[in-house]
């Protein structure tokens, strides 16, 4: 699979735009008349407009108007067409607030989106990029560690819905081994003990980003000894060892990262990839554990593990299908692929 790899970076006036294609020894460099700005503006309009105040997912035809990202899109998507007809996959490395855009929702000169062309992954860097592709196994993944809880203030009927989600998974004929920790079961201690030793590890759960201190973002869990739920930090996930091939974030904000001087990316994601998981699936925004969010989580899984597609391929073909029936964004564009893609 030829992969073109998009790296950004933003300067005051202008966006420079690296391209690495097979094709080239020597990547294209472009420069784009968009502000570091007008790009932070349209990446702090995004995150307020899918913020859970603004955001109905029970209802398919909830809608925000998404028309001021697709104008600045537009302009990138146009760019970069040119220049990637020939790769059969993307790569997009972000810079700054771009990390919070959903780069593969881009609408081309076609009216399509861009994933609805080509999949598309995303690196916080070229170099952890390949770090993570240098965790790839050969064998397929045959164990699953998956964690389902909600938070305790939650209606039953939420709370079901995220161990539900984990039991119908580790439920799939594919797996010579699962297991699901549920309710105050899905705890840290639990994790810890047990997460080096499976292929794939699914989080279906509440996320926290917190922007003061981004290493302590992290994923809400269980406490089996009765007392206070427990968060599992981005601070704590980067001590570990996981050696995973995958590791599913089914969780609110998942993937929001704060952005430090020199472009130094801190959350979840980063913090996943430096424990040697391989793949990370992480979502931009809020997102609820039943409707178009169970359907694509569960079709993924069946692309990947049943059909033999990459996680990649079998993301994309997940996100075309919800995209049938719940053809806004919110529900089929929050979950991004950061790392290996096979």
């Amino acid at each position: 699979m030829k992969l073109g790899l998009v790296e950004f970076y933003l300067l005051h006036h202008q966006a420079l735009i690296f391209i690495l294609t097979p094709d080239r020894s020597n990547p294209v460099v472009l420069s784009v008349d968009l502000s570091a700005d007008r790009l932070r503006s349209l990446g702090d309009r995004v995150v307020a407009d899918f913020s859970p105040g603004n955001i109905n997912p029970a209802h398919p035809e909830w809608s925000t108007n998404l028309d001021y990202f697709q104008e600045t899109g537009a302009h990138l998507a146009s760019v970069l067409r040119d220049h990637l007809d020939h790769v059969d996959m993307v790569c997009f490395v972000p810079h700054s607030h771009l990390f919070h855009l959903p780069l593969h929702a881009l609408r081309l000169e076609s009216g399509k989106y861009l994933i609805e062309e080509k999949p598309v992954i995303y690196a916080p860097s070229a170099t952890l990029l390949q770090h993570a592709r240098s965790q790839r196994q050969s064998d397929p993944p045959q164990t699953f560690l998956g964690l389902g809880v909600g938070r305790d203030s939650d209606p039953a009927s939420r709370r079901q819905s995220f161990e539900e989600e984990v039991s119908d998974l580790a439920d799939l004929r594919y797996w010579k081994e699962s297991r699901s920790l549920l309710g105050s079961d899905a705890s840290k201690s639990s994790f810890s003990q047990l997460c080096s030793a499976f292929d794939v590890v699914h989080f279906s759960c509440h996320g926290h980003f917190e922007p003061i201190d981004p290493l302590s973002s992290g994923l809400l869990l269980g406490n089996h000894e009765g007392s206070e739920q427990s968060m599992l930090t981005a601070r704590e996930i980067a001590g570990l060892d996981l050696d995973v091939q995958l590791v599913y974030l089914s969780a609110c904000v998942s993937g929001r990262h704060d952005i430090q001087p020199g472009d130094e990316i801190m959350g979840l994601t980063r913090s996943l990839i430096r424990a040697s998981a391989s793949s990370v699936v992480v979502s931009l925004w809020p997102v609820a554990a039943s409707g178009s969010t169970r359907q694509l989580v569960h079709r993924f899984y069946e692309h990947w593990l049943g059909d033999g597609l990459t996680k990649a391929e079998a993301l994309r073909a997940a996100q075309l299908e919800v995209m049938q029936s719940f053809p806004h964004p919110y529900h089929w564009a929050p979950f991004v692929l950061f790392g290996d893609w096979a």
